[in-house]
Protein backbone atom coordinates (compact mmCIF):
# COMPACT_ATOMS: atom_id res chain seq x y z
CA UNK A 1 0.00 0.00 0.00
CA UNK A 2 1.40 3.37 -0.83
CA UNK A 3 2.55 6.44 1.55
CA UNK A 4 -0.27 8.88 2.34
CA UNK A 5 -0.36 11.63 0.16
CA UNK A 6 -0.07 15.13 2.78
CA UNK A 7 0.25 17.42 0.28
CA UNK A 8 -3.48 18.05 -0.70
CA UNK A 9 -7.07 17.96 0.88
CA UNK A 10 -10.32 19.03 -0.73
CA UNK A 11 -12.90 19.66 2.32
CA UNK A 12 -16.78 20.24 0.94
CA UNK A 13 -18.43 22.76 2.77
CA UNK A 14 -22.56 23.49 3.66
CA UNK A 15 -23.95 26.62 4.34
CA UNK A 16 -23.11 29.84 3.67
CA UNK A 17 -21.93 31.73 0.40
CA UNK A 18 -18.54 31.76 -1.38
CA UNK A 19 -17.56 35.20 -0.12
CA UNK A 20 -18.06 34.42 3.36
CA UNK A 21 -16.72 31.34 3.21
CA UNK A 22 -13.77 33.67 2.05
CA UNK A 23 -14.08 36.08 5.17
CA UNK A 24 -14.03 32.77 7.55
CA UNK A 25 -10.75 31.56 6.09
CA UNK A 26 -9.42 34.92 6.48
CA UNK A 27 -10.72 34.81 10.17
CA UNK A 28 -8.37 31.56 10.57
CA UNK A 29 -5.38 32.54 8.91
CA UNK A 30 -5.09 36.35 9.14
CA UNK A 31 -4.05 36.40 4.91
CA UNK A 32 -5.88 37.82 2.12
CA UNK A 33 -7.28 36.05 -1.45
CA UNK A 34 -6.09 36.67 -4.59
CA UNK A 35 -9.13 36.13 -5.99
CA UNK A 36 -9.83 32.92 -4.80
CA UNK A 37 -6.21 32.04 -3.57
CA UNK A 38 -4.94 32.63 -0.22
CA UNK A 39 -1.11 31.88 -0.10
CA UNK A 40 1.04 31.00 3.03
CA UNK A 41 3.61 29.85 4.52
CA UNK A 42 4.28 26.67 3.12
CA UNK A 43 0.92 25.86 1.15
CA UNK A 44 -2.23 27.90 0.21
CA UNK A 45 -6.06 27.50 0.56
CA UNK A 46 -8.70 27.90 -2.14
CA UNK A 47 -11.86 28.66 -2.02
CA UNK A 48 -13.78 26.94 -5.07
CA UNK A 49 -17.80 26.54 -6.46
CA UNK A 50 -18.20 23.12 -6.51
CA UNK A 51 -19.03 21.58 -10.14
CA UNK A 52 -20.79 19.15 -8.86
CA UNK A 53 -23.13 20.88 -6.85
CA UNK A 54 -26.48 20.56 -7.02
CA UNK A 55 -29.23 22.83 -5.68
CA UNK A 56 -31.61 21.13 -4.65
CA UNK A 57 -32.02 17.23 -2.55
CA UNK A 58 -28.48 17.28 -1.86
CA UNK A 59 -28.14 13.70 -0.55
CA UNK A 60 -23.94 13.55 -0.68
CA UNK A 61 -21.58 16.05 0.42
CA UNK A 62 -19.68 15.70 -2.27
CA UNK A 63 -22.77 17.63 -4.08
CA UNK A 64 -22.82 20.42 -1.33
CA UNK A 65 -22.04 24.21 -3.06
CA UNK A 66 -18.45 24.80 -1.71
CA UNK A 67 -14.91 23.90 -1.32
CA UNK A 68 -12.12 24.86 0.69
CA UNK A 69 -8.82 22.96 -0.70
CA UNK A 70 -5.55 23.18 1.26
CA UNK A 71 -2.21 22.49 -0.98
CA UNK A 72 1.05 22.14 0.44
CA UNK A 73 4.26 23.04 -0.92
CA UNK A 74 7.01 20.19 -0.83
CA UNK A 75 9.06 19.97 2.06
CA UNK A 76 5.83 21.36 4.32
CA UNK A 77 5.51 18.40 7.54
CA UNK A 78 2.94 16.11 7.37
CA UNK A 79 1.89 16.82 11.31
CA UNK A 80 1.24 20.20 10.17
CA UNK A 81 -0.53 19.52 7.02
CA UNK A 82 -3.17 17.81 9.93
CA UNK A 83 -2.93 20.48 12.18
CA UNK A 84 -3.94 23.00 9.00
CA UNK A 85 -7.23 20.82 7.66
CA UNK A 86 -7.73 20.34 11.42
CA UNK A 87 -7.79 23.99 11.96
CA UNK A 88 -9.87 24.84 9.18
CA UNK A 89 -12.48 22.13 9.83
CA UNK A 90 -13.01 22.87 13.62
CA UNK A 91 -13.75 26.89 12.27
CA UNK A 92 -16.40 25.72 9.74
CA UNK A 93 -18.23 23.36 12.47
CA UNK A 94 -17.68 25.92 15.57
CA UNK A 95 -19.63 28.69 12.92
CA UNK A 96 -22.37 26.00 12.83
CA UNK A 97 -21.51 24.81 9.18
CA UNK A 98 -21.46 21.49 7.45
CA UNK A 99 -17.91 20.16 6.14
CA UNK A 100 -16.35 16.85 5.58
CA UNK A 101 -12.52 16.51 4.59
CA UNK A 102 -11.64 14.35 1.24
CA UNK A 103 -7.79 12.83 1.69
CA UNK A 104 -5.59 10.40 2.46
CA UNK A 105 -5.23 11.52 6.00
CA UNK A 106 -8.78 12.13 6.77
CA UNK A 107 -8.67 9.54 9.14
CA UNK A 108 -6.37 11.51 11.12
CA UNK A 109 -8.98 14.10 11.61
CA UNK A 110 -11.24 14.68 14.32
CA UNK A 111 -14.70 12.91 13.60
CA UNK A 112 -12.77 11.11 10.33
CA UNK A 113 -12.79 14.77 8.40
CA UNK A 114 -16.07 14.90 9.64
CA UNK A 115 -18.03 11.78 7.99
CA UNK A 116 -18.37 10.82 11.17
CA UNK A 117 -20.62 13.94 11.97
CA UNK A 118 -23.30 13.18 9.19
Amino acid sequence: MPDKEYNYCKIYVNGLLFEDLQNLMVDVFGGGFEVRTMYLDGYSIDVRNNPSAVSENVDQFVEWPLLVEFDADDGYADEAAVQTVTDILNKLWESGLQAVASCDFEDELPWSGGIDRL
